[in-house]
């Protein structure tokens, strides 16, 4: 299963801004999306609400602003989010992140350690939160160098990668990271139970759906043919591998070729003849 897991929802987003959002996660053949507030609640009933929502499963989340870098907090039960001041999310820092999880449970993940699309970022000093339950490695912007720091910083704190679309991206760049999760997720809960059991890592999704399959065709579109029905024509010999590689003589490898960079005293085969002053270079 699929989840966008970093779907970052601007402020005083409205409803027909929220389903160009979630359009997109379709688009992008995502299962699902965690839609995660700047410093407070989501708009999760707007969400809920939306044309695209019984297509999706839908997780929310609150993005936790910090001198350096970003948390993201996954409660259990999104009702909680409902009943948290923004304050709470906006000046407590790493304690009253870690308090709010120690209260009402949930999974901490911290936002792209190596990105500074969003501000100061943690860089290496993401090594140093041992309390994490993931890291964000994939991300829409697809910054691979950053993305690779930050998988090396989950593995040396023993947590799952995660992917999502993140902060300072647009609808286009939804469904270039995601995260894969082993099993089919019924709720919210069983998205952070995933997490926290590391049934989760990222993805990079290298091509959108919608733009090799033409919708409701199951046919490719533009230059990409469908396959062929019926036995596939015999295979023709292809040069000297096939020739001589493949018949009785034996496996290829034992054979010299034009490619074989080894000197050739060390090919097998028969060796040239000697002469009487040493070998003969002129015979071959």
């Amino acid at each position: 299963m699929l989840v966008d897991l970093y779907l970052v929802m601007p402020r005083e987003i409205e409803g027909p801004g929220i389903d160009r959002l979630l359009e997109a996660c379709v688009e992008a053949g995502l299962d699902g999306a965690c839609l995660v507030g700047q410093g407070e609640c989501p708009p999760i009933e707007a969400a809920r609400r939306s044309r695209f929502a019984d297509r999706l499963f839908l997780a929310f989340g609150v993005e936790i602003p910090l001198n350096r870098g970003r948390l993201v907090w996954i409660p259990p039960d999104p009702e909680v989010l409902r009943g948290i001041d923004g304050p709470a999310f906006m000046d407590g820092g790493i304690e009253g992140a870690r308090a709010l999880r120690e209260r009402h449970g949930g999974a901490l993940v911290a936002s792209h350690p190596y990105d500074r699309a969003g501000g100061a970022p943690f860089v290496d000093g993401v090594m140093t939160l041992r309390f994490l339950d993931g890291v964000m490695a994939g991300s829409g912007a697809a910054d691979h160098t950053r993305n690779l720091m930050a998988c090396t910083a989950a593995q040396r704190l023993g947590v799952p990668t995660l992917g999502g679309t993140g902060p300072g991206c647009d609808s286009a760049q939804v469904g270039a990271s995601a995260t894969a999760f082993v099993e089919t997720l019924s709720s919210q809960e069983a998205l952070v139970q995933a997490l926290l059991s590391k049934d989760a890592w990222a993805v990079e999704l290298l091509a959108r759906p919608d733009s090799w399959m033409s919708e409701g065709s199951g046919a490719a579109s533009e230059g990409r043919q469908p396959p062929r029905s019926g036995p596939s024509p015999e295979r023709r010999p292809q040069g000297r591998e096939d020739r001589r590689g493949r018949g009785p003589g034996g496996p290829s490898r034992d054979r010299p070729f034009r490619n074989d960079s080894r000197p050739r005293g060390h090919r097998p085969g028969p060796r040239p003849p000697r002469g009487p002053g040493g070998p003969d270079r002129g015979a071959r």
